[in-house]
Formats: C-alpha cells, sequence, structure tokens
C-alpha cells in the first residue's frame, strides 16, 4: 500500500470550528492523539467523549491507532452525564452506527456487538442488557423477529427475577417487552438465553408504577414527568390521567 508522504491532522472544539490545533505526521503512521479532554470544552455536567469526524451527534467516532493515509479533521465530542433520578427518561436507539455504549452511564452491555441499521445491536448466548434506574422503574425493549428462539429475562443487582420471561424473537419487528420493576435503585440487567438482537431501550423512572383509582383515573405523583410520559406513550383511548 502506498501514502502520502506527510498528512495534517485538525483538532476542533465542540462546536465544530473552533480550531484547537495540529500536526504534520508521516502518511501511514497510526493516528496517537495529540490533544485530550482538558483540551476541550466540556460544560459543568457534560463528560468528553472523545474524537469524531465532525460536530454532528451522527458522527463517527475515531479510534486512535487509525491508520492516517490523508488529512483528517477531528472534532470533540461532549455529552450529558447520564444520572438516574426519580422522573428521569432515558432512551437508547442501538440501530444507528453511532451509537457507543461507552458514552452512556448508565448502560452497559456484554457479549455483543453492533450488526446494522435493521437489527440493531447482536447479542450472543446469555449475552447482557444492563441499565441502572432510581427505582421504580418501566423499561420498554424494542426486540427483532428474526433470531434464534430463546428467552429475554430480566434480573436486580441481587439476582432476583424481575417480571416475567420475554419469548423470543418476537413475533413482529420492533416488537415491544416492557418490564416493571418495583423497589430502592438498582441495576436491571436483561440477558437473551439464546442471543438475539434489541433494536431499542427507553427506561422510564418514576415515583409509582402507574394504576387506576377506583374512577378509573390514572393517578400520577407529584413530579413524576417519567409517569406522565410513560402513561402519554402507553394509555389507550378514552383513559384518563389525573395530573396532582
Amino acid at each position: 500500500t502506498e501514502y502520502v508522504s506527510q498528512v495534517e491532522v485538525r483538532y476542533y472544539d465542540v462546536d465544530g470550528t473552533t480550531l484547537i490545533g495540529s500536526e504534520i505526521v508521516d502518511g501511514g503512521t497510526a493516528l496517537a492523539f495529540k490533544y485530550s479532554a482538558s483540551d476541550v470544552t466540556v460544560a459543568e455536567g457534560k463528560a468528553f467523549r472523545g474524537w469524531f469526524t465532525s460536530a454532528d451527534k451522527t458522527a463517527t467516532k475515531v479510534a486512535e491507532g487509525t491508520i492516517l493515509t490523508e488529512d483528517i479533521s477531528l472534532c470533540g465530542h461532549a455529552t450529558e452525564i447520564e444520572v438516574a433520578t426519580i422522573g428521569s427518561v432515558f432512551e437508547y436507539d442501538l440501530r444507528p452506527a453511532y451509537f457507543y455504549p461507552e458514552d452512556h452511564e448508565l448502560l452497559s452491555m456484554t457479549k455483543s456487538a453492533y450488526k446494522d441499521a435493521q437489527h440493531g445491536w447482536q447479542f450472543s448466548s446469555n449475552g447482557t442488557l444492563s441499565v441502572e434506574v432510581a427505582g421504580n422503574a418501566v423499561v420498554r425493549l424494542s426486540l427483532c423477529k428474526y433470531g434464534n428462539a430463546g428467552e429475554l429475562f430480566c434480573t436486580d443487582a441481587k439476582g432476583n427475577p424481575v417480571g416475567e420471561a420475554i419469548t423470543l424473537p418476537v413475533e413482529t419487528d420492533g416488537g415491544i417487552g416492557v418490564i416493571r420493576y418495583t423497589g430502592e435503585a438498582t441495576t436491571l440487567t436483561f440477558t437473551l438465553s439464546n442471543g438475539g438482537y434489541v433494536h431499542a431501550v427507553k427506561v422510564f423512572n418514576i415515583a409509582e408504577i402507574p394504576t387506576k383509582n377506583e374512577a378509573g383515573y390514572y393517578v400520577l405523583s407529584a413530579n413524576d414527568g417519567a409517569g406522565l410520559l410513560l402513561l402519554l406513550e402507553t394509555a389507550q383511548d378514552g383513559e384518563k390521567i389525573f395530573l396532582p
């Protein structure tokens, strides 16, 4: 393989336009980052996520060690630090190629890898997806109609089962599986017994699991924004919600 004799590596701040600095290196060498998080503008409550091909949220993350064959511009990314609090909602779409699990404090996965835009994230047998929750929570998983027959089951941090196992694969692509958890803050771990695909995950940290009162109303706790959003997404026509 022939490489250009030299390439320029340019580093930009999170706005995508402010040049932090640049360097000239030999073509064909492995990228070694000259700048780090301390050189990037990272607002309070955010964390540096790495160097990307642009400032767009759909940009590709560039790995250190990438072989340099042409001039390249790198842009720092910083996003909100995830903290599980009552009333918060976190949504993870696993189908785009630019989803990076390491950029999320509340989510982790094992025995898994990105598949493609149709299937999302692929898990091997007994692969796991874990989410941290603030306490009472409802987790909605968008699942795939393809893959081996098996089960997806949930456990808390102590290994106690949570909810009913979900049969995989689901009948329709993007079919929703729901797990409801009641208790203290914990980590919920979803295990795919025989592997499979997960399209997306949405976590609602709610004050209380919504239930109907004698008058037929779903009654929400005060300031429970996650509970309200959950009901707005799942309530059937004609069902009533009481907001304190």
